[in-house]
């Protein structure tokens, strides 16, 4: 009888940590593959820190220095370079994700005067908000009628005519459990290979004539954590199962708040920069660089043969840059009766990104209406048919996890 119970007692526990395994797969595991990100797919997980002086005080050394790092959580986040005392719209995107931020102090000390605060913070950016000033301009010309300039990589693609990043992202599906967890996880993986490659590629492009945009950001280290925050935020637009994997597919765009552009816009163009208004217009400049070996860069630099300026990021309405660049890269397009025509004499820089015209086509640009059409952006330069794209230009180990 004693023997009975003792097996009963035993099929009691084995069946009490069969029921618990169960249930650590089925709600554990899908709560903790979420942490990454934040309780919803939005959020985005960040570390931030916050600096004030002690000398007023401690109680409000602190209260400032956790503003700040909220602040800067939230900025980090989206991927936003605030200039809140000039965009009301921003301004209220901040304080409505700061609302909704949730933090764990991580670390805190006094050093030479300064109260320093670490947090660990989950930041989600109200949709509805964002899209309050997102783009919405089109680009100056469509692919229905043009060649679009697209390097093709085997992670994905960069589109230079319309300004945007696709990148590719493959999960492997895990065997033995629920169908629907195994899903979860491997699209989970999906994405986070997907964020890693666009983050990679985002890294490599030419930011002007001279350097990438991991060059330029790798001299302050609060810039690549925007933009692996922005990225980060991007959801699939595309995903499917192929066999044992989960692929899906991601968009980053160049241009608009959520575009990576608006990452390093204000680092790039100094503050004493000279203000520029754009005026209405339905003119624009192409210009035939084909022949030249020019690459696409984000912000461009054209110089006459005599080494004037002719047109910098900084003759550019700063609403007219955010939405949509300074030029629009493309391999042919049809000539309108109102475009005024350059032909590029060369191209140079160490990413060979900048421009060389004529003087002639110099003074051309310089005429009425030619200089609000680059006052607005409203630039094409055609170039070559990219050879090969920007295949080789990731790391080996991407390759070895397809």
């Amino acid at each position: 009888m004693k023997h009975k119970s003792l097996r009963g007692i035993r099929s009691l526990k084995r069946h009490r940590v069969v029921c618990f395994c169960l249930l650590v797969t089925v709600v554990l595991f899908p709560a903790l593959s979420r942490a990454g990100t934040g309780a919803d797919e939005g959020d985005v997980r960040v570390t931030a820190k916050g600096h004030a002086p002690v000398s007023q005080g401690m109680i409000q050394a602190k209260q400032v220095a956790l503003l700040l790092a909220q602040r800067q959580a939230v900025e980090e986040a989206s991927g936003m370079s605030m200039q809140v005392e000039n965009n009301p719209d921003t301004r209220a995107i901040i304080e409505k994700a700061m609302a909704g931020l949730t933090y764990t102090i991580v670390s805190e000390q006094i050093s030479h005067g300064i109260y320093t605060v670490e947090i660990q913070a989950v930041v989600h950016i109200p949709e509805k908000a964002a899209e309050q000033i997102t783009n919405t301009s089109a680009p100056l010309i469509t692919q229905t009628t043009v060649g679009a300039f697209i390097e093709k990589t085997p992670y994905g693609e960069i589109n230079w005519t319309d300004g945007y990043i696709i990148a590719y992202g493959k999960g492997a599906i895990p065997k033995g459990l629920n169908q629907d967890i195994c899903d979860s996880m491997a699209k989970r993986a999906a994405i986070l290979d997907a964020h890693a490659r666009a983050l990679e590629m985002a890294q490599n492009i030419n930011l002007d004539g001279d350097s990438t945009v991991k060059g330029f950001v790798s001299k302050d280290s609060r810039l690549f954590y925007r933009l692996k925050g922005l990225i980060a935020r991007v959801v699939p637009f595309d995903q499917y199962k192929n066999g044992d994997f989960y692929n899906v597919k991601i968009k980053v765009p160049f241009y608009g708040m959520r575009g990576m552009q608006v990452v390093f816009l204000n680092a790039y163009i100094k503050s004493n920069s000279k203000s520029v208004k754009a005026l209405p217009t339905n003119n624009r400049i192409v210009i035939d660089a084909r022949g030249t070996g020019l690459k696409p860069a984000l912000f461009v630099r054209i110089k006459d043969q005599t080494g004037n300026n002719v047109y910098t990021v900084k003759d550019v309405d700063r609403s007219s840059l955010q939405h949509r660049g300074m030029i629009q890269y493309v391999t042919s397009t049809t000539i309108q009766p109102d475009d005024v025509q350059a032909k590029a004499v060369n191209a140079y820089g160490r990413q060979n990104g900048n421009i060389v015209i004529s003087s002639s086509d110099a003074d051309k640009l310089k005429q009425k209406g030619s200089d609000s059409a680059l006052s607005s952006g409203n630039v094409v330069v055609i170039t070559d048919s990219p050879v090969g794209g920007t295949e080789g230009s990731l790391p080996l180990w991407f390759a070895e996890i397809r």
